[in-house]
């Protein structure tokens, strides 16, 4: 997420500090960093940052940056599929992959509980494409 990281040290990161949360400032609390480290963050959630600074000491400041990670690999009985960001709509050209495995002989039951294809007139501009592979041993 920090690409740069460079803001003023403070024993308890009081002075200047960048906090996320998830969701809203009184969410759950990621993390709190100054100085030049910032832990990396990974989250299901919307992120909520917050810098803070005084007007006192300087430093070069900071760059974050994000990725929306799309894609997993699901193991196990039971498991959950769900576009990048939802329930919010989601408008980047990307292409996400899952994979299931399960042990052998068991099915996979796929049910689409919401399911919502951008269309224009008759123009589709998003498509689910499910492929099965069977590989035996």
């Amino acid at each position: 997420m920090f690409s740069e990281f460079d803001i003023e040290s403070s024993e308890n990161c009081d002075l200047d500090y960048v906090e996320v949360r998830e969701d809203s400032g009184i969410g759950k609390l990621i993390s709190v960093s100054c100085g030049k480290d910032a832990a990396e963050i990974t989250s299901s959630s919307k992120l909520w940052i917050k810098f803070k600074s005084d007007d006192s000491g300087t430093a070069k400041g900071f760059k974050a940056e994000y990725n929306i990670i799309g894609g997993n690999e699901l193991e196990g009985p039971t498991g959950r599929i769900t576009s990048p960001l939802y329930p919010l709509p989601y408008r980047q050209s990307a292409a996400f992959s899952w994979r299931i495995t399960v042990e052998m002989d068991w099915l996979v039951h796929l049910e689409f509980t919401n399911l919502h294809i951008e269309n224009v007139g008759e123009y589709c501009f998003s498509s689910i494409n499910v492929s099965i592979f069977t590989k035996y041993k």
